[in-house]
């Protein structure tokens, strides 16, 4: 079980910063990217190679190693873009290394960005290791005494609130997935009815450790573009590359869309945009408009499981097929953005579900009757060949430690292969991270894109060897589609994603052409 967090917790030499140790710390105008051979006749399915030099305020090389980095490449005039192959990676000396496939002919510019410099994720992997939650949570509890109503209100968390007090143990200990609130006086922990976030709990815990200079590392030092030394573009010629067939590069050379085919566990970029359109790299995406969906969709059950960003999902198909698919009931559920929810299409004969993943829930009053764990819901699933599960789980958890969301995707993966030993068709889809904002201390302390890579590579890492999923990598849509974050991506993202579980769903055939998957 989580132990209990360390209020104590201090950043070491932080507090103390003066502008001559400023001066030691990644400088975002000092650090310079290099493309490694930028007058190479570069063809399609190339690999382009790029040497990032971390550098001090005075120039003098950074050798941490422990520097964030992203890096994308982009067409604004094709409207192409795509993220690297893997994370960016340190190579020593104070250099990193970054690649890319060339997807597109053309021009093709490189982008690089200093998320956090090697001081900020020090003091971010320090907090997420110290506090189990850097979030708080309230619980309701409800009683009713003759005619009379009372209620009360306490705190919860994935840790006892307050040891001092009488707790309420309501961890799913089947599922390693531990909960508690506190019990208000003359109350029992059966009276326990509702829950939502509690912002003022985390910020009294959290504000304390921000100082003016962890401020300042984590605004002036944050998602700062980086400078090219030299170019920062090369050109592409239309012809591909002699290894294109053998790497699977070009669309026309990759399978239909099924599970256990390169199904995107990987580090590679999943895919690429070009004018604004989705081009996987892992298999042929089909086009979809709202008549070929409803025939996709024709005699399915789809469930989508987890956060907001799976709830776009769901909202997105009722809104792209609004005379077929609709809300039934509109106002079933006590939080419409927790769930349950569902609509269904009576003329196609299939119906979509959202449910939010479970404890923690950073939302307003939800009935806490109405929470269900992914790997719950999994087990309960009376599943069929026609039966869908997708599901995420991350943008919740970045305020819980490491081991915590090990624990919570392990109890998925089991649940997971139990649905598949009774069910050995149901397709299940894993959808991955995505980019977000946060553009100071506090909130780089609860929802820091470095928070959220960790938990990618952690998720990745626990499917790496069970082909019976698939990915839909919304990682790399949304750092290859923009260098802006947003928590909620916009709709060319989301089509995407729409896209590539469609394409899942009813793969292209033999005799069907190349497609890139939006059309709606």
């Amino acid at each position: 079980m989580i132990a209990r967090p360390n209020y104590e917790l201090e950043i070491p030499a932080v507090n103390q910063i003066d502008s001559d140790y400023r001066n030691q710390i990644t400088s975002p105008v000092k650090t310079h990217f290099t493309i490694v051979d930028p007058k190479k006749t570069y063809r399609l399915c190339n690999r382009l190679d790029v040497v990032i030099d971390a550098r001090d305020g005075k120039g003098r090389p950074v050798l941490s190693g422990d520097d964030y980095f992203r890096a994308r490449i982009s067409n604004p005039r094709l409207k192409a873009s795509a993220s690297s192959d893997g994370y960016v990676k340190y190579i020593g000396r104070g250099k990193y290394q970054v690649s890319f496939m060339l997807r597109w002919p053309g021009e093709v510019f490189v982008d690089v960005t200093l998320v956090h410099p090697a001081e900020a994720v020090q003091i971010l992997r320090k907090i997420r290791d110290d506090f189990p939650s850097r979030c708080g949570y309230n619980g309701k509890f409800v009683r009713v005494v003759g005619e009379k109503t009372i209620t009360k209100f306490t705190l919860c968390n994935v840790f006892p609130p307050d040891p001092n007090k009488t707790t309420c143990d309501f961890s799913n200990r089947r599922l390693n997935s531990p909960w508690f609130c506190t019990l208000p006086a003359d109350m029992q922990c059966a009276d326990f009815a509702w829950t939502c976030t509690n912002s003022k709990w985390a910020e009294s815990r959290l504000l304390p450790l921000v100082t003016e200079n962890v401020a300042w590392l984590f605004s002036s030092l944050q998602k700062k573009p980086i400078k090219a030394k030299g170019t920062s573009k090369v050109k592409v010629s239309d012809k591909p590359a002699g290894n294109s067939s053998a790497s699977g590069c070009l669309n026309p050379q990759l399978p239909p869309c099924r599970v256990g085919w390169r199904s995107g566990s990987s580090s590679a970029a999943a895919g690429y945009f070009m004018g604004r359109q989705w081009f996987s790299n892992v298999c042929r995406l089909r086009s979809f408009d709202a008549d070929n969906a409803n025939r996709c969709l024709r005699n399915k059950v789809v469930y989508f499981h987890g956060d907001s960003t799976m709830r776009q999902y769901y909202e997105f198909l009722i809104e792209k097929m609004p005379t077929t698919l609709k809300p039934n009931p509109p106002t079933k559920q006590s939080n419409w953005k927790v769930g349950p929810s569902m609509a269904e299409s009576r003329a196609y004969n299939f119906s979509i579900h959202y449910r939010h993943h479970g404890y923690p829930i950073r939302n307003n009053w939800t009935r806490a009757s109405e929470v269900m764990y992914i790997a719950d819901a999994l087990d309960k699933l009376v599943a069929t060949p026609d039966t869908v599960f997708v599901f995420t789980i991350w943008a919740h958890l970045t305020a819980t430690n490491l081991s915590y969301y090990e624990d919570r995707v392990v109890g998925i993966r089991h649940a997971v292969e139990r649905l598949h030993a009774r069910s050995p068709h149901t397709l299940v889809l894993i959808k991955t991270a995505n980019t977000r904002s946060h553009g100071n201390a506090m909130q780089s302390f609860v929802w820091s894109d470095w928070y959220a890579r960790e938990l990618d590579m952690k998720l990745r890492e626990t499917f790496r060897n069970y082909d019976k999923v698939a990915f839909i990598d919304q990682w790399s849509m949304a750092l290859g589609y923009s260098s802006s974050d947003h928590i909620h991506p916009g709709p060319e993202i989301i089509e995407a994603g729409v896209s590539t579980l469609l394409s899942y769903m009813c793969p292209v055939d033999s005799t069907t052409g190349i497609n890139a998957g939006q059309t709606w």
